[in-house]
């Protein structure tokens, strides 16, 4: 399913370090990397979190008398790891929404209803076979300015093929907007849902992007 579990992660630590680590420092571990907050990570999560471990490792060796070099212990190394990428997330959400704040208009949707000459069909939009699953890829996000609201709902009907093979991610309207649309199609994987964009749903989705968490971005402008 390209998904890790908790189970595959403690024996992925256990054999790097040669030392059993604490249960509980993994259960924290996999939810700090986890973007819907789950007990399993899929591939790019777990590529990140390694990525942090790695750096968190090389940051902790230190020097002894001998000339040799030793190295903390996996729960130390995990707990720095955890944050180190927190702090990292914290500042992006931070600077850009403080940046984005004061411009960025208040939008809601609610009861999102399809015009009926959206569901006429894109002869350009056909099933197909994937190569890889939604949960092997990285998230693709929606965004769009305030008028162009509509094209982007547009879009997603005309190409409800092609974006359903990937995890869909968005702001708290987008996500109302893509919900409304795949409603009933059980093949559909949603990523995590981001906040309102003045609460700061924006600066989520840029932290995502800079975290690799993201594949790319369609906005609509």
């Amino acid at each position: 399913k390209g998904k890790i579990s908790i189970d595959a992660v403690y024996a992925i630590i256990e054999e790097a370090f040669n030392e059993r680590p604490e249960i509980l420092s993994i259960m924290n571990l996999v939810n700090t990397f986890s973007a819907d907050n789950s007990v399993e990570l899929i591939l790019v999560e777990f590529a990140t979190m390694m990525h942090y471990i790695g750096e968190c490792g090389e940051m902790s060796r230190y020097h002894v008398g001998d000339g040799g070099e030793k190295k903390m212990s996996s729960t130390n190394v995990i707990a720095g790891a955890n944050k180190m990428y927190e702090r990292f997330n914290e500042t992006i959400r931070d600077r850009l929404g403080e940046k984005l704040g004061p411009i960025n208009p208040i939008i809601v949707m609610k009861n999102v209803k399809l015009d009926e000459d959206m569901n006429d069909p894109n002869p350009m939009d056909t099933e197909f076979n994937s190569t890889y699953g939604p949960n092997q890829m990285r998230c693709i996000a929606l965004v769009s300015h305030n008028g162009m609201k509509n094209t982007m709902m547009k879009f997603v009907v005309a190409n409800k093929n092609a974006l359903k093979k990937f995890r869909l991610t968005g702001t708290n309207s987008t996500m109302t907007m893509l919900r409304s649309i795949f409603e009933g199609d059980d093949t559909v994987v949603f990523g995590p849902s981001c906040m309102s964009g003045p609460l700061g749903g924006d600066a989520q989705l840029v932290a995502m992007l800079c975290g690799e968490q993201l594949g790319g971005v369609i906005f609509f402008q």
